[in-house]
């Protein structure tokens, strides 16, 4: 048997080759519309002059609106330092506590904390308690009809 041989032909030959109408099953294309506008014909009918007006020109064209630029999510920038990976000495809490007894702790300096701070600066001139040189006291009253109340001294050097 002899051996068939394989030669490279480029494309362009083997399209040249082609013949230039090839039967189709399927019905001829309409021409293409000329992507360039054309002029209406020219009618006999004498032009009456129309008033000038400014909405005739073109409008300006319009800017090409820049796309606005979101900031990345943290997540995907490893370089910058997280706001919440930053080491507090403190617990980070959201929301109040749950626990009754000190979300009322809670709700006392929430609601009182300006007035107590108002009276201290007032006593005492402008100045903070310190948390440092603090101490607290937490004793048991009866009133006169039996009731408990709590009394909580909080002592801090001023």
């Amino acid at each position: 048997m002899a051996e068939a041989t394989r030669v490279a032909v480029p494309d362009s030959v083997l399209l040249a080759s082609l013949p230039s109408t090839a039967p189709s099953s399927s019905p001829p294309k309409p021409p293409r519309a000329s992507p360039l506008p054309t002029s209406p014909p020219a009618s006999t009918a004498p032009k009456s002059p129309s008033p000038p007006s400014s909405t005739a020109s073109s409008p300006p064209p319009r800017r090409r609106r820049r796309p606005v630029r979101r900031p990345r999510h943290p997540r995907r920038h490893p370089r910058r330092l997280r706001r919440d990976r930053v080491p507090r000495p403190w617990p980070r809490r959201a929301h109040a506590p749950t626990e009754p007894f000190v979300y009322r702790l809670y709700e006392i300096v929430r609601n009182y904390g300006y007035a107590f701070k108002a009276v201290c600066n007032e006593k005492f001139g402008d100045g903070i308690m310190s948390a440092i040189a603090f101490s607290t006291k937490v004793e048991r009253e009866d009133d006169d009809q039996g009731v408990a109340w709590v009394v909580i001294t909080l002592r801090g050097k001023w």
